[in-house]
């Protein structure tokens, strides 16, 4: 097999608009993801020092999805997946419009951090499952193996890339 052919199977559901579009909102929004992640943790460690509230926040982060991770995914299969995604991105967008503005502020409340991050893990419970289907309603049956394997080949680059400019960020300008 030549590599043009070996080329256009490996991103052969691309051709799909709707996919890619989407493909290159969740290479964003989880670059941002991450990188809020990093930040997060770091501006718990300069407020605590203590490895205890870094496992509080994955606790917070976390939870939620094990606990609610399959009522959540019934939930996502009886409303409209366009419209909950809509929803679950734009509470992403405002805990982190929240979080950036306690980050700047004169001294950060470690509640309302964590506060933040208990509703964007509640969230996320309702975002992950639905992520998954959105996937499969943008594709068809041929492309869907492809889908997935491009999705989640997106959101490995966005999980070290996201960390990586946070800590550029960080270092240059500060939490």
């Amino acid at each position: 097999m030549s590599p043009a052919p070996a080329r256009a199977s490996t991103f052969r559901s691309l051709r799909n608009r709707n996919f890619r579009t989407y493909l290159t909102g969740q290479v964003i929004s989880q670059t941002g993801n991450w990188f809020q992640v990093t930040a997060e943790i770091w501006l718990i460690l300069e407020i605590t020092g203590s490895a205890t509230a870094i496992g509080v926040h994955s606790l917070l982060r976390f939870g939620p999805l094990t606990v609610l991770g399959i009522p959540a995914g019934l939930l996502t299969d009886r409303y409209d997946h366009v419209r909950l995604f809509a929803a679950t991105q734009i509470l992403t967008a405002a805990t982190a419009t929240i979080l950036a503005i306690a980050a700047f502020s004169a001294s950060p409340s470690l509640l309302l951090i964590y506060s933040l991050v208990f509703v964007r893990g509640l969230v996320f419970a309702i975002d992950n499952p639905l992520r998954r289907t959105l996937v499969r309603d943008l594709v068809s049956d041929e492309d869907l193996g492809n889908a997935v394997s491009l999705n989640s080949s997106a959101n490995t680059v966005a999980r070290s890339t996201g960390p990586a400019i946070s800590g550029i960020v960080i270092a240059t300008i500060g939490v």
